[in-house]
């Protein structure tokens, strides 16, 4: 069985990837990570000495390390594109 593609401009970033069918909550993950990074980064002051820079970088530190393993700990990818799990987690990791 084939899957239809979703020919409405609006949804296809919402119906349109590589992610299986049950997992079509990871893109919304993905928007959610980047919204907590940039309110961290835009409500935060800008840090005033050392032990507030370390607990800014102890939170966005988090925030990656909890979107690496959501994104590890569930199988979202479909099979031909099971790469990217890889991938996603490394980049992640590495920021």
């Amino acid at each position: 069985m084939q899957r239809r593609r979703c020919s409405d401009a609006a949804l296809s970033h919402f119906t349109g990837s590589t992610y299986r069918p049950s997992a079509c909550e990871m893109r919304q993950v993905d928007m959610l990570l980047l919204a907590a990074l940039a309110c961290i980064q835009v409500f935060w002051p800008p840090p005033s000495d050392s032990s507030e820079t370390a607990a800014r970088g102890t939170l966005n530190v988090l925030v990656l390390v909890a979107g690496a393993w959501y994104v590890g700990s569930r199988n979202a990818f479909l099979p031909h594109d099971a790469w990217k799990r890889y991938a996603k987690v490394g980049s992640l990791l590495r920021c």
